[in-house]
Parts: structure tokens; C-alpha cells; sequence
């Protein structure tokens, strides 16, 4: 990412500093350059930010947090030594809010959003980090468990993620995935997550964002706006392509994706 321009005549103290004390932030990077560009970046948001620390490692990091105790942490992952993962570890009861810096697109990632954890990924722009210093502002006030559960992510192996956080009307929401019966498109990139309590949850974030991340072929798409947890499926109608969930409720399977679903169905259940 390149450090952008300054402004002429731009006194670059009053830049950083203008801003009067609302969010306390931190951040955290082994890169002197990217804490540069994140500070100029952050004086141009309209959420007014006053970063309180610069660290440069996870020892330092921890320190940091201790003494200033922040509102949000923008936190590095990639980092020699301690990463920053092993920052969040230090904070199970965590009263400060973390976006997440990163390149990371594996495994890590992965448990990012399953813990709806906002992030950014490298490189970024004005815009997005706008977007996560305005939601991380809106959460404040919510009371907030991810990080506690964090750690316990990030020892699992995928295959046992059996729970995913999404954000709702309140905060956030743990929803076992067995609780999940299925899931349906709406415009506007959100998608509603129709629970086996017959309950349902809307999210901002677009279907084929969960079917990336969930589990495969156990979370299954059976049309463009839908997809199942073939663990609540009850019941199959091959000619009417019919899906009957253990709730009751119908969900259709789209005529040109019957073939799989019935291969992939079979072979879900009976290897």
C-alpha cells in the first residue's frame, strides 16, 4: 500500500492530531509504513480518531493495551515472532473492539469470518476503512464475546467449527451450524438465515459470501437464492424436486441443479 500525498502547505502535526478525542485507537504493525499510511488514512475518516499508540510487535502490542486501554485496536496479523493472533489470545475479556489488518486469505481468514470479526484486508482503500471505524463507533455499546471465543477458534481444526457468529439487530449472535436450516438470497446483497427454530436473522453480506465459508457439501446451494444444511433435510420429492426440511418448511431445487443435488445427496448420506 503507498503512503498517499500530502496535501500542499498541509501542516502534517495538525493532520494527525486534529481530531478530538472519540475513538482511542492503537495500531499495531512491524512495518513503520503501514502505521504511517493507517494514521494519514485514519485523519480522513469521518469518524473522528485519535490514535493514542503505535506498536510494532505483539510484546509491545499487549503493553499498549494494558496501559492506554483503547476503543479499538487496528491490529496487524502478520507480524515475526508473536503474530498478532497471539495479541488477541492476551485479551479473552477484551473490552476493546479489534479490526483485523491482513493478507491472509487461508485458514486464518476463515476464522475471521466465522467470528464476523471486521478486517481489512491488504491493500485497502479510504472507503473501506471508513466502513470498519463506522461499525466498530455503532458496536461500543454492544456487548461483544468474539474475542473470548477466539482462541478456541483458532485451535480447532475447520472440520470442527461448529458455531459462526452473525451480526444481528442487537450485536452479534452465535448460531450453531445444526441450527442452521437454510439460507436465501436477497437483493441488495443480504441473505436471510432461516434457523431450525423456525426463527429467522438477516445479514448484510451476500449468499455466496457463507457459501465460501461454510462447510461443504454439508451446506449445500440448490438455487441461485438458496442454500440448505443437508443435516435438516427430511425429506427429498425427486420429481417435484421438493426439499422438505425438518421444520416443515419447503425449499425447491432449481431443474438444473437436481443431478447434483441428488449425486451429492446420496452420497451424503450413504457414502
Amino acid at each position: 500500500m503507498q503512503k498517499p500525498k500530502k496535501e500542499p502547505g498541509l501542516n502534517f502535526n495538525y493532520h494527525i492530531n486534529r481530531s478530538m478525542k472519540k475513538l482511542r485507537a492503537i495500531i499495531v504493525d512491524d512495518e513503520q509504513d503501514g502505521i504511517e499510511v493507517l494514521q494519514l488514512m485514519l485523519a480522513d475518516t469521518p469518524t473522528q480518531v485519535n490514535v493514542v499508540d503505535t506498536c510494532n510487535s505483539a510484546n509491545q502490542a499487549i503493553e499498549s493495551i494494558q496501559k492506554h486501554r483503547p476503543d479499538v485496536v487496528f491490529l496487524d496479523i502478520e507480524m515475526p515472532g508473536k503474530d498478532g493472533f497471539e495479541v488477541l489470545k492476551a485479551f479473552p475479556e477484551a473490552d476493546f473492539k479489534v479490526v483485523i489488518v491482513t493478507g491472509y486469505d487461508q485458514y486464518a481468514m476463515k476464522a475471521i469470518k466465522f467470528l464476523a470479526m471486521d478486517y481489512l484486508l491488504k491493500p485497502f482503500d479510504e472507503a473501506e476503512l471508513a466502513s470498519a471505524v463506522r461499525k466498530v463507533e455503532e458496536a461500543l455499546e454492544q456487548q461483544d464475546n468474539r474475542l473470548a471465543q477466539f482462541a478456541q477458534f483458532l485451535e480447532q481444526d475447520e472440520t470442527q467449527m461448529e458455531k459462526i457468529v452473525i451480526p444481528s439487530s442487537k450485536g452479534f449472535r452465535t448460531v450453531e451450524l445444526n441450527d442452521i436450516a437454510c439460507l436465501e438470497s436477497k437483493s441488495g446483497n443480504y441473505c436471510i438465515f432461516h434457523l431450525a427454530d423456525e426463527s429467522e436473522t438477516m445479514v448484510a453480506k451476500p449468499l455466496y459470501y457463507f457459501e465460501e465459508l461454510l462447510p461443504q457439501p454439508r451446506f449445500l446451494r440448490v438455487h441461485r437464492s438458496r442454500m440448505v444444511n443437508l443435516d435438516q433435510v427430511s425429506s427429498y420429492d425427486s420429481k417435484t424436486g421438493e426439499l422438505t426440511m425438518a421444520s416443515g418448511r419447503v425449499v425447491e431445487v432449481s431443474v438444473r441443479r437436481r443431478s447434483e443435488f441428488n449425486a451429492t445427496f446420496r452420497s451424503y448420506f450413504h457414502g
